[in-house]
């Protein structure tokens, strides 16, 4: 919902959305595990996450985290654009809706490695790369290199919070 609400530019409806659900499963960066519902569809389907496409494996590789490095690796090509473009905008959108969320659930707290500043930082990067990989996807023209760059720099925020974020395990 928050991510069609995104697409159809109702940037206050989603974060009021957004607000709401990170309220409602108390996500907290600083609570080592709290925010793995909150990242699950990330995963490839056979992880339990949303994967891409209407069938599995229709796009590979089949999960959103997977495919999001894999488009900052080298460039798509038009044919990838025109069969799979679609359903990578949807991805995109659903990656900005989790950055949604994800600027509701900073940490209660702040230790040495675990600061709120970094965390807004890169959630906002996040939210701005999403954005950016979802319009250079839709663009009338395919711009093939912000499709990459924009992928890349997604990638690169995903990484950055993961390293004082996200559990060891």
């Amino acid at each position: 919902k928050i991510a069609k609400l995104l697409e159809d530019g109702k940037k206050d409806d989603a974060s009021k959305e957004a607000k709401a659900v990170a309220k409602k499963y108390n996500f907290d960066g600083f609570k080592v595990g709290s925010l793995q519902i909150l990242m699950r569809p990330f995963k490839t389907r056979g992880a339990k996450g949303y994967g891409i496409g209407e069938k599995p494996n229709m796009i590979k590789p089949d999960g959103i985290e997977a495919k999001i490095v894999d488009l900052g690796k080298k460039t798509l090509s038009p044919a990838k654009l025109k069969d799979e473009g679609a359903e990578l905008k949807k991805a995109a959108y659903i990656t900005l809706a989790i950055a949604e969320i994800t600027g509701f659930s900073g940490p209660s707290k702040e230790d040495a490695k675990k600061k709120k500043k970094d965390w807004d930082m890169w959630t906002q990067e996040m939210k701005d790369s999403s954005l950016a990989l979802a319009k250079a996807l839709d663009a009338p023209k395919p711009d093939f290199k912000a499709i990459l760059n924009s992928a890349k720099a997604l990638d690169g925020s995903c990484t950055s919070c993961h390293t004082p974020f996200r559990p060891s395990s």
